[in-house]
């Protein structure tokens, strides 16, 4: 399980690569709530999804069925450059 300071440790890799732009990161995002209740895994999940893609996340493996977080993958897609055609989202 990660603790808090490994966690900041984490944001602070992604915010480091921004300045290194050759290197890639990627985080199995399932390890960020570890040891957290499963009702509240989806939540913790979803908020470092979107913290770690704003700071510059390039990757992340985490799970398709969970539909809290494959709605802020899309919010990401529509809020950012790749989200010019949106209808989709938008309307359905």
């Amino acid at each position: 399980m990660l603790v808090i300071g490994e966690k900041i440790h984490v944001l602070n890799t992604v915010v480091y690569e921004e300045m290194v732009p050759e290197v890639k990161t990627l985080i199995g995002l399932s390890t960020i709530s570890q040891g957290i209740h499963k009702k509240n895994r989806s939540v913790i999940n979803n908020t470092a999804l979107g913290v770690m893609t704003g700071a510059g996340l390039d990757a992340a493996i985490l799970n398709p069925l969970d539909r809290l977080v494959m709605e802020t993958v899309k919010t990401e897609k529509l809020l950012c450059s790749n989200g010019i055609y949106c209808d989709a989202y938008l309307c359905g």
